[in-house]
């Protein structure tokens, strides 16, 4: 990029910072990122699960 060329911005217009990633390292993490999505919403979903069923039984007592 030429140094007077205004900086990459997001959508709300914050500056990106520059990463050195390669088109297959993008297309690798954009396969992956669904998988990882998924994890995340299971783990969430556990932990919801158990952290309710741990204030459940402490109202039984």
């Amino acid at each position: 990029m030429h140094a007077h060329s205004p900086s990459l911005q997001d959508q709300v217009g914050d500056p990106v910072p520059h990463m050195d990633l390669t088109d297959v390292k993008i297309a690798m993490l954009d396969r992956r990122l669904p998988a990882w999505m998924e994890c995340s919403k299971n783990k969430k979903k556990a932990n919801f699960e158990a952290e309710s069923m741990e204030f459940l039984q402490k109202g039984d007592k």
